[in-house]
């Protein structure tokens, strides 16, 4: 393998450059040699699109080793998605997971190729609602629960379906959350009140529930 073979693998495959970016990479400004073989290499992978230009010329995309695998990966993760998606309940919840999942795509797309994005209030309201990451809410719910112990002495932190189960009601607001006797809503809901309380810094929070033994329920158990 040539010196130039190698340069064109090098800059399409294990690093997709540009003309600039070769030249600074080699310390040379004469590379136009070097250039038409690496654009000769990335034609091997090229592969024409239904868009085209003003110009009505279509689109290409290049398709290198590399980047069939990182493809591949992303759309596993998006295969992956859709069948989380699937086993929502309801339609309304389906299509707020979906708007927010294609909203952060966008985000990631444009902040990784520099690209200015402006949302309309009404947008920029929808997608601040969802700003809460699931890794910090856990690891809150795990140091509020650090070192505590149920009525037998025992250690005790909640099940990791009603840390779940908390985050989303926190995360997606307008919506109801189902589960069965003793499931531990009561838990849930203490969860949810105490990270208002801490973290959103709410001051008070009207709690309904269908009797009043429930209600004084939930008061000694908080």
């Amino acid at each position: 393998m040539s010196n130039s073979d190698e340069l064109s693998i090098k800059f399409s495959n294990t690093i997709y450059a540009t003309k600039q970016e070769v030249a600074k990479e080699l310390n040379i400004n004469a590379i136009d040699d070097i250039w038409n073989r690496i654009i000769s290499y990335r034609s091997l992978f090229n592969k024409a699109l239904s868009v085209r230009n003003i110009d009505r010329t279509p689109y290409s995309i290049t398709l290198t080793p590399t980047i069939t695998t990182k493809v591949n990966a992303i759309e596993r993760k998006f295969v992956k998605a859709i069948l989380a998606i699937n086993k929502i309940d309801g339609e309304d919840n389906k299509n707020i997971f979906r708007k927010e999942y294609y909203v952060r795509c966008l985000y990631y797309l444009a902040k990784k190729y520099n690209i200015s994005v402006q949302l309309s209030d009404r947008m920029s309201q929808y997608v601040n609602q969802f700003q809460l990451d699931f890794d910090e809410f856990k690891s809150y719910v795990d140091t509020l629960f650090r070192g505590a112990r149920n009525e037998k002495g025992k250690p005790f932190k909640p099940y990791d379906y009603q840390v779940t189960a908390a985050y989303m009601l926190l995360k997606y607001k307008k919506c109801c959350g189902e589960l069965s006797t003793s499931a531990g809503k009561t838990l849930i809901s203490f969860i949810i009140f105490k990270y208002l309380f801490d973290v959103q810094k709410v001051k008070k929070i009207l709690y309904v529930v269908p009797s009043v033994d429930l209600a004084e329920q939930s008061a000694v158990q908080y």
